[in-house]
Parts: structure tokens; C-alpha cells; sequence
């Protein structure tokens, strides 16, 4: 006869199930409180303050940009270069040496924005030549400088510039 057949003792075969019903439920317990990641809450409201940040900030733009006003060309690529060729061109108090602006193709990263390349070299006073990359940072829209490269030739310096502006295809 075995320990647990219930002919033999039914209280030993319940107590059994009982014991094993009882760790079953005790084993589910923990593996389920070691499944739920550590500071969940912390974190699921720092998501939330977040989305809400967000789109606070979409509703903000009423053309659903995310990128603050006067950051891309709203118009024509080409007209866009032309209007970038000709203030490069009337640089004030600087001497300037070359300008070059061209429309590239969009790229596949970035299909729907056309970048308007541009190299600039100026030359003149310090003071005048970092005004002039003062007054380039400040206008709109956006010039987004891939190379800067300022050299001081005794009393004048030289900057060459280049870089690009975004016009959104679908202005």
C-alpha cells in the first residue's frame, strides 16, 4: 500500500492536494511580482508628462511642423536659392570673395525636404566678419552649416562657410 492511497487514508491524499495547490499558487504569485518590471508607476507617468509635452507642442503649430516657425524655406527650391544667392551676395561689411548656391535632389532619408547647398568665403575685420556670421545664424530661414572654418591672416580674417537650407516639398 502507498502513502497516498485514499482507501488507506483520505485526510493524507487531501492534505497532499491541499500542500501542492497552495505552492502552486504561492510559485504563480512570485513569478508573476518577478515579471512586472521594477518602478513601473515612476515611469509610466514620466510617459504620460511627456505625451502630454508633446502634443501640447503639435497643437502649438497649426501646420502640424515640429520645427519652430522660419526653420524651412515655405516656398519654390529655386527661388528659395536665388533669394539665398542674393543675400550671401549683399553681405555687408564684409568683402566677399565667392558664394555658390545649387538645389540637390531630396534625399531618401529625408524625402520631403530639398536641401539648398550653399559655400560662402568672406573677408574682413574680425569684428565685421563675426557680425556677419552673427546676422547668418539670426535669419530665417534656417542655414544649417556642415563646415565653418574662420582664419585670422593678421588683420583680417577669413571665413568659408557651408551648408544648406531645408525647403519642405510640401510648402
Amino acid at each position: 500500500m502507498s502513502l497516498l492511497d485514499p482507501r488507506r487514508s483520505p485526510l493524507t491524499y487531501s492534505i497532499v492536494i491541499g500542500v501542492a495547490l497552495i505552492t502552486t499558487i504561492l510559485t504563480f504569485t512570485a513569478l508573476s511580482g518577478l515579471a512586472e518590471p521594477a518602478k513601473l508607476d515612476p515611469r509610466w507617468a514620466d510617459a504620460q508628462r511627456d505625451l502630454k509635452l508633446l502634443r501640447r507642442a503639435e497643437r502649438k503649430s497649426p501646420s502640424g511642423d515640429t520645427l519652430p516657425a522660419g526653420t524651412l524655406c515655405r516656398s519654390d527650391p529655386a527661388i528659395a536659392a536665388e533669394t539665398l544667392r542674393t543675400r550671401l551676395n549683399t553681405l555687408t561689411p564684409v568683402q566677399i570673395k565667392s558664394v555658390f548656391v545649387a538645389v540637390e535632389p531630396s534625399r531618401p532619408n529625408a524625402p520631403d525636404f530639398t536641401p539648398v547647398v550653399f559655400r560662402l568665403e568672406i573677408h574682413g575685420a574680425y569684428a565685421d566678419v563675426t557680425q556677419t556670421l552673427g546676422d547668418l545664424a539670426r535669419s530665417r530661414p534656417v542655414l544649417f552649416a556642415d563646415h565653418v572654418d574662420i582664419v585670422s591672416e593678421g588683420a583680417s580674417t577669413t571665413l568659408k562657410l557651408k551648408g544648406e537650407v531645408l525647403c519642405a516639398i510640401h510648402a
